[in-house]
């Protein structure tokens, strides 16, 4: 992972991409360009890992380009690839160990926060991204129910059919 310099036409760019963004939308111009300033650029090679399940770090990265895999015990759980998409906000949130890695399936250029520079956020920004860490955890519990569901309903089939 290496860090890029962007000029402030990009970082222009860059905002706007983030204000199409369902979530991060939410936030002002002010915020999300203290967002931005905060924020280191990253840009990760195709197979390199973002984070590692079981580490104790405490980044977390916002997508601007590319296409990310989520992997749990070695397997890929889901593919992220939309300018805006969070990744590593519990281990930001609770200092636990990362639950899952993230692998760059190509090129991938994000921002990456750690737990310090977010202490810096100012309290409104702060709040509005609790909220956005709220919002994005509510709908990631809402798919894993449902796929739980679907997994409960065919465990009970094959109870069934005798297998």
């Amino acid at each position: 992972m290496q860090e890029l310099k962007f000029n402030e036409e990009e970082v222009k760019e860059l905002f706007f991409g983030f204000k199409k963004d369902p979530i991060l939308r939410n936030l002002s111009l002010a915020e999300l360009l203290e967002l931005i300033e905060l924020s280191l650029i990253v840009q990760c090679n195709p197979g390199e890992y973002i984070i590692k399940q079981g580490e104790s770090d405490t980044s977390l990265f916002i997508l601007i380009s590319g296409k990310m895999e989520v992997v749990h015990g070695g397997k890929v759980i889901k593919t992220l690839d939309k300018s805006g998409e969070i990744v590593g906000e519990m281990s930001l949130i609770s200092k636990d160990v990362r639950s899952a890695s993230i692998r760059a399936v190509n090129q991938v250029i994000c921002l990456a926060i750690n737990s310090s520079q977010f202490d810096v956020i100012k309290t409104e920004p702060k709040s509005i991204l609790y909220f956005i860490f709220s919002k994005i955890l509510a709908d990631r519990l809402k798919s894993i129910t449902n796929e739980l569901s679907k997994v409960k309903k065919e465990n009970e089939m094959l109870k069934k059919a005798g297998m």
